[in-house]
């Protein structure tokens, strides 16, 4: 269930949550590919289904990096809430990225080979420098390690953002000991309408 394609006439990058519903992304871009595979993509989803506006892969690859990320969302409500927290979290630093910066999402490098990013900062020449990603399903320290191991060893910052059902004390105290702080978002970092929805 990715959230990011290529517009292949148009050449950009389409983000799915930009949508309140799959008809009218379809409608404005017909022809998409996985940024990731280069297969072709469809939207589905929207208020009206009661459901996140999201891709899928019109034939079906289990080995798309971009598929895997979300496979272990199999709870829905986990996947609304992680989509809405890049949404909110994208909002908050996009006015703290410095001049000649900027952000992406669902961000694949290189430099970091077999991780997407959630959010990524990337400088003047499109290279990552700092990842942000965002962890609701339960994880173990071993899992968190390597991950962050990955990005560190290519030279990029992460910042983690824990909340749902991935809280629990040993993380906050990985987190603690290896940054110094521990971010987990409460009901006031987000708005009314998001409130409602369980934070």
């Amino acid at each position: 269930m990715p959230f990011k394609a290529f517009d292949t006439d148009k050449k950009i990058n389409v983000i799915a949550y930009w949508f309140d519903d799959g008809n009218t992304l379809r409608a404005k871009h017909p022809n998409l590919v996985c940024p990731c595979c280069e297969n072709r993509m469809a939207a589905r989803g929207g208020k009206s289904k009661r459901t996140v506006t999201h891709f899928y892969h019109t034939a079906k690859n289990d080995d798309c990096l971009s598929e895997k990320k979300y496979r272990s969302y199999k709870d829905k409500d986990f996947l609304t809430h992680h989509t809405t927290m890049v949404k909110v979290i994208l909002d908050y630093l996009k006015p703290q990225i410095p001049p000649g910066f900027s952000l992406d999402t669902e961000h694949i490098s290189k430099n970091v080979p077999g991780r997407i990013a959630d959010i990524a900062v990337l400088d003047q020449g499109g290279n990552i420098v700092e990842a942000h990603e965002v962890q609701l399903t339960k994880v173990t320290i071993s899992e968190l390690k390597e991950r962050t191991d990955s990005y560190e060893h290519s030279g990029v910052e992460v910042v983690w953002w824990f909340g749902k059902g991935c809280d629990s004390p040993d993380i906050i105290q990985w987190a603690q000991r290896n940054f110094g702080y521990c971010l987990l978002p409460n009901v006031s970092f987000f708005t009314e309408e998001i409130e409602v929805e369980g934070f």
